[in-house]
């Protein structure tokens, strides 16, 4: 089968003893039949039926403190219980930003100058302290990060350099995403050297069949787990394993469910959540016509407005499930331009390379049923993704600093003037526990 992958036939032929080692190793990891398959299923277009579109089924709100309150009750108890564990899929680099380390390394400018792994690891802190309070257990939460070759050495350095926020080191555990070979557009197997194939991280989507091949969903079975809240490193305002969604989605009594944002105008650049021919899925913001993006229920609310944020929750049966089918889920085309190593020519030649990944949100195709929590954008989301601009650490400064000011005047205190205020997740992990503000004025910059 490798034969009719002509770049690397021809290179096995040129290499002295010892390289030909190095190749033939790598080619017995790859299976070519499978590289060949996702190559014909992400270039072969199909006759697709016309698509017929509907929203969710189920959307929850929190529409009232009483709601908000017992479900936030809710999810201490199942975390209290030790049932519920957390995967943060922090594969990426930085390099957006111009920061060429794992994206959770980043400052973005708070006074504390705490880094995105530090805010979240303080979150799950939080949640231990408070759901274990009255009661004689100490309670974990394990945190499942997946790094890529990229980021793996390097995060797991800085975890152990800051002694893992506090957090025990048996509670964190590391595992790596696959790779997948990247090809030519005729489907042929690149080179990244003589002997060396070119392989590309499989997407945030790889993270299924990752867990499953480090162990880690065996793991969170011997640990008694039954939820898991799944979250991308870059939201600034994440709540990790939030209380709040794992009450509502107990109450939901689905297997899988995600937070959602309203569309901040009609033709928003976002992944919608929704149906399309009956199957969940996201449907990417290219794929949405007008009429759709403005198209309004009886209320006057858009009718497509639940806002993809990469915050997802399973039960241990269904991340299971779409760990040992994730196979079944889609690939996607990304085309990059890359410096590749030529046999015939024995130089470098810069050309495009076809790049094959899955997204996390995808699973929800092979799920029967989605529920999807509405939440505050300003409260709960804030990406940083890029240098300038939208989505920068500029506007993730800016928008966790203005959450932060209002809770505290919510708690009545009184902040003057401009600048930037901090809450740390330690006191705080969504606006309690702040009693102590009241009747205080502050001027900032100011950390609390």
């Amino acid at each position: 089968t490798w034969q009719r992958q002509g770049f690397v036939s021809k290179s096995l032929e040129d290499l002295a003893e010892e390289d030909k080692k190095v190749l033939v190793a790598e080619m017995n990891k790859i299976s070519v039949e499978r590289v060949e398959s996702i190559y014909t299923r992400c270039t072969t277009i199909s006759e697709e039926a016309a698509a017929e579109f509907e929203p969710l089924s189920t959307v929850l709100k929190v529409d009232s403190p009483e709601k908000y309150l017992a479900w936030e009750r809710a999810g201490l108890e199942q975390i209290q219980k030790g049932k519920v564990a957390v995967v943060l899929l922090a594969g990426g680099q930085g390099s957006r930003l111009g920061y060429n380390h794992p994206k959770g390394m980043f400052d973005f400018g708070l006074p504390s100058h705490k880094s995105l792994f530090q805010i979240q690891a303080e979150r799950i802190q939080n949640l231990q302290q408070r759901a274990g309070k009255g009661t004689d257990t100490q309670v974990q939460i394990p945190w499942y990060i997946m790094t890529s070759d990229a980021t793996h050495d390097e995060t797991v350095e800085f975890f152990s350099q800051k002694n893992f926020f506090g957090l025990e080191k048996s509670n964190v555990r590391f595992f790596n995403q696959n790779k997948l070979p990247a090809t030519d557009p005729t489907g042929q197997i690149l080179l990244a050297a003589p002997s060396k194939i070119f392989q590309a991280p499989d997407g945030n989507g790889g993270v299924y069949a990752a867990l499953l091949g480090s162990g880690n969903i065996s793991d969170m079975e011997e640990r008694g787990i039954e939820t898991i809240f799944m979250y991308g490193v870059d939201n600034a305002l994440v709540r990790v394993a939030d209380p709040v969604f794992i009450g509502s989605f107990l109450e939901s009594k689905t297997s899988c469910g995600a937070k959602s944002v309203p569309k901040a105008y009609p033709e928003e650049r976002v992944g919608i959540l929704c149906k399309k021919n009956g199957i969940v899925q996201v449907i990417e913001y290219s794929e949405i016509s007008e009429e759709m993006a403005n198209e309004r229920t009886e209320d006057g609310s858009l009718k497509y407005n639940t806002g993809n944020i990469v915050t997802h929750i399973f039960t241990l049966n269904c991340l299971r499930d779409v760990c040992n089918r994730a196979e079944e889920m889609p690939y996607h085309l990304a085309k990059k331009q890359v410096t590749m190593y030529n046999p015939d020519t024995k130089s470098y030649d810069v050309g495009w390379a076809y790049k094959y990944e899955q997204f996390v949100f995808d699973a929800f195709q092979l799920v029967s049923d989605v529920f999807a929590l509405e939440v505050v954008r300003a409260e709960e989301f804030t990406a940083i993704k890029n240098k300038e601009g939208k989505d920068s650490p500029n506007s993730a400064l800016n928008d966790v600093s203005n959450y932060h000011r209002s809770l505290l005047e919510k708690a009545g205190a009184t902040v003057t003037g401009p600048g930037l205020v901090e809450i740390s997740p330690l006191i705080s992990y969504a606006g309690e526990n702040l009693q102590f503000v009241s009747g205080k004025s502050f001027n900032p910059p100011v950390l609390i």
